[in-house]
């Protein structure tokens, strides 16, 4: 997890540290735990889920396009 954790807000997921500062917005369906700096993430468009994405550890989107 290297010191983030998800947290989900609205019925959507992001992560916060250790202090509890929301440092990647819940904007997601699916969060998966960081691994060397890098978080997968998966969004829904109506029922139908998009291919995963990554982010940083500073929710910046690594990939213009979602993996799969």
């Amino acid at each position: 997890s290297e010191g983030l954790g998800g947290i989900e807000l609205t019925h959507k997921w992001g992560y916060i540290d250790i202090t509890g500062t929301v440092v990647v917005r819940p904007k997601y369906d699916i969060t998966m735990p960081f691994h060397n700096g890098l978080g997968r993430v998966k969004v829904f468009v109506g029922r139908k889920p998009m291919p995963s994405g990554i982010v940083g550890m500073e929710g910046q989107n690594t990939e213009n396009v979602y993996l799969w």
